[in-house]
């Protein structure tokens, strides 16, 4: 396949909006495209300028729906193609059969489009296609799991064409469950690999990245979790979204840049402390939670963010009224700091 496809684009006038979509996906990924409302003008010959289109593509995308099952200029199309010997690649937007030349071709379905277009892609571009690494699309990631600051997790998963997830993941001896975990002696059992499986799916119109895991049962408990995540396809090494318990969950494609740029973890890192302040600011152990926090998310990084870790461990071992002269330090520290409101 040409490294840089050219593509006709059939379509019924009333799927235009699904031919306009598709031309978007395709231009963004390296392809020339022929869309008729791009290259046909007012005053054209349409058979001349049609049959001009299908001679320059080496590829014809078919749009097949029953509108443009009922469409004759998609039907000319299609056969001029077919005559032409081209390559036909038909996307269909419902059930319609598709006509009886075409019945031996594999389709796309539009459902594609929820698993980053892959199926998609690899039949445009060649099944060695590479996408770009911002790209939201089927590959292997390296996932990590910050519990505000208490537990840090690992994995590592795939997300695959068809829209399912298979991944080897757990719960790492990092922050402060792997502090208090190594002074029982439990290390070992934190770092289990546990392996999970699932389905994503990607909302192109809400940019969203949806990730659904289920882990095998472990001590007789099945562990589930519902990751979404905020995806425009211009991020800079990295994807980071939450979970629906509000913990903080990171993307990475395997061979990426693991270090964040120093301003981008602190925007994170106050993101998770405002989170845990206003999810918790009527639990009498919010202060505690909050200070863990600080001290777990300073352990996750090699380098100094800024936090007052220091008055944390004086928050998290004082009692009575040096507890309470603890906190308020310890607060009026983050205000200051800016990391909360």
């Amino acid at each position: 396949m040409s490294l840089n496809p050219k593509i006709f684009l059939s379509h019924s006038h009333r799927d235009r909006h699904y031919a306009t979509e598709l031309q978007v996906i395709l231009e963004t990924h390296g392809a020339e495209t022929y869309l008729d409302q791009d290259k046909i003008k007012v005053g054209d010959i349409l058979p001349e300028r049609i049959i001009e289109g299908i001679n320059w593509c080496n590829t014809f995308l078919l749009i097949w729906s029953s509108r443009a099952a009922a469409s004759a200029w998609v039907e000319k199309e299609w056969n001029t193609a077919y005559d032409s010997r081209k390559k036909i690649i038909p996307y269909s937007l419902d059930s319609t059969p598709l006509p009886n030349e075409l019945q031996n071709l594999v389709r796309v379905e539009v459902n594609d489009q929820e698993h980053g277009d892959a199926v998609l892609l690899r039949a445009v571009f060649g099944k060695d296609f590479t996408p770009d690494p911002k790209t939201l699309f089927p590959g292997k990631w390296h996932a990590s799991l910050d519990a505000f600051g208490v537990a840090q997790g690992t994995y590592d998963l795939e997300l695959r064409e068809n829209g399912q997830v298979e991944g080897m993941g757990g719960i790492s001896n990092s922050g402060v469950a792997g502090q208090i975990a190594g002074q029982m002696g439990m290390n070992g059992l934190l770092n289990m690999r546990i392996p999970f499986h699932g389905s994503w799916s990607y909302n192109r119109g809400s940019k969203t990245l949806t990730i659904n895991t289920s882990t095998d049962v472990v001590f007789g408990q099945q562990q589930k979790d519902t990751i979404r995540i905020q995806a425009t396809g211009q991020e800079k090494g990295a994807i980071t979204g939450q979970d629906l318990a509000g913990r903080t969950w990171t993307l990475r494609r395997v061979g990426e840049r693991t270090q964040s740029r120093a301003d981008d973890v602190k925007q994170e890192v106050r993101k998770q402390l405002q989170n845990l302040l206003d999810s918790a600011r009527d639990s009498p152990v919010l202060a505690v939670l909050m200070a863990a926090c600080c001290v777990g998310i300073q352990e996750k990084y090699k380098y100094d963010l800024g936090l007052p870790t220091k008055k944390a461990h004086r928050v998290m071992q004082a009692q009575g009224n040096a507890f309470q002269a603890a906190v308020k330090d310890f607060f009026q520290t983050l205000e200051r700091g800016g990391w909360i409101k």
